[in-house]
């Protein structure tokens, strides 16, 4: 059957590049004559399963929001775009990295294309259509961060997942935990200067100063900010062992080009999450940066070289699919949560409007995903594992591999000495 996708004139053109590099569905072959019939019947009509994505197509974040439509686009693919009997129709808005617009957006899909699951890149959208999705009765995935005034609200994360991570608390409690376990005890945070960045500061804070660490500088960034030469000047690396950060897109390649250009890498080391990902790497190498990303060690939830037989066969039906792997932890988080509407749905029978029954099935699921075995923990936060990863040059290739497995990470997770 072929799928119906429908998707804002502004991210035509931007699909139609996925296309180009083999993620589209493929189109199907003509139709087989019918043979003689008595008195046929009309053709039974099934309701199609709606699905609504915002992300964040123009701007900084271009790339990440690309291997995550890439990631849905790939789970339905391996299902002929039907749930449980059901076409499933994909509806894309681009929302521009902007609450408002996001706000916007995500209004529009469930009062005009009325949507039965949204799956948006973060919770930018859902946050400012919070009253609307809760009359709506409507399941959300998110497929990357998290926003953390969704999950502080009670009468909300009932309804909403997040199939990426959680950045204000997971995250940052994990990264402080590695910071402190690879010898560093002074740190400068450099963050983007928004909610999640201040979130993500304090937090990390909290727990490295727990552990016996002391931060001494933090310096906030621009959102989307692609000019870090003014910020690292004021950094104080004489006062530091190391630098925190937390970027990614377009702001990520650019904070670790300009880091090694300003001669800061025999200087002062960093500890990231999010520059050095496979996509991010990809990039970086493309730049001719990639002897410098060698041997540096970072912190992340997946990397496309796990060893697993998920992992294995994710990538193995990516290859078989469209020729190349496009596996980085963005494209992973499209796919999972992709996957985990569909075993929702499945649970369900195909009815997305029994949302108590969906809420159930994903607060007990045990899905084995490509990063490994993961649940839902407090606040539908995915419970998963941590690793350390580093960059090492493999066949002529710059690749990340596990150095460290630190086992489950839960939202409010804790190093085992201050438990």
């Amino acid at each position: 059957m072929k799928s119906k996708v429908i998707m804002s004139v502004l991210a035509i053109v931007l699909i139609v590049s996925l296309a180009v590099v083999g993620c589209a569905k493929p189109a199907p072959g003509p139709a087989p004559s019918p043979g003689p019939a008595p008195s046929p019947g009309p053709a039974p009509s099934v309701e199609p399963i709606v699905w609504g994505t915002t992300q964040p197509l123009t701007g900084f974040d271009y790339e990440e929001a690309m291997e995550v439509i890439r990631g849905i686009r790939m789970a339905l693919d391996e299902v002929n775009w039907t749930v449980d009997g059901r076409p499933v129709e994909l509806v894309i808005e681009d929302d521009m990295w902007d609450p408002a617009i996001a706000t916007s957006k995500t209004k529009k899909l469930i009062l005009e294309d009325k949507i039965d699951v949204l799956l948006p890149h973060t919770g930018l959208g859902p946050l400012g259509a919070k009253d609307l999705i809760i009359d709506s009765n409507l399941l959300v995935i998110t497929a990357w961060g998290n926003v953390p005034l969704l999950t502080r609200d009670p009468d909300y994360y009932r309804n909403y997942f997040n199939a990426g991570y959680d950045g204000g608390e997971q995250m940052p409690r994990f990264m402080a935990a590695v910071a402190y376990d690879m010898g560093y005890r002074k740190a400068i945070i450099m963050v983007n200067d928004f909610e999640l960045g201040h979130d993500n500061a304090t937090r990390f804070a909290d727990i490295f100063e727990q552990l016996g660490g002391e931060v001494v500088q933090q310096v906030f960034t621009p959102l989307g900010c692609l000019d870090f030469t003014p910020y690292f000047l004021t950094v104080d690396i004489d006062k530091a062992d190391f630098i925190y950060n937390f970027y990614w897109g377009g702001s990520a390649i650019s904070w670790f080009t300009q880091y090694i250009d300003a001669g800061l890498k025999e200087r002062i080391p960093f500890l990231t999450w999010g520059i050095l990902d496979d996509d991010t790497l990809d990039n970086i190498v493309a730049a001719g940066y990639g002897d410098e990303a060698v041997g540096i060690k970072h912190g992340l939830f997946y990397t496309r070289n796990i060893d697993s037989p998920a992992n294995n066969r994710m990538n193995a039906s990516m290859l078989e699919m469209y020729g190349r792997s496009y596996a980085d932890f963005g494209f992973l988080n499209g796919y999972d949560s992709a996957r985990l509407a569909m075993l929702a749905i499945e649970a369900v029978n195909g009815d997305t409007s029994d949302l108590d029954g969906m809420i159930d099935f994903l607060e007990n699921v045990e899905y084995v995903s490509a990063r490994g075995p993961v649940s839902y923990g407090p606040m539908h936060i995915l419970t998963q594992p941590g690793y350390v990863l580093q960059v090492v040059k493999e066949d002529g290739n710059y690749v990340n591999k596990v150095a460290e497995d630190y086992g489950e990470i839960s939202m409010y997770w804790l190093p085992e000495s201050l438990r």
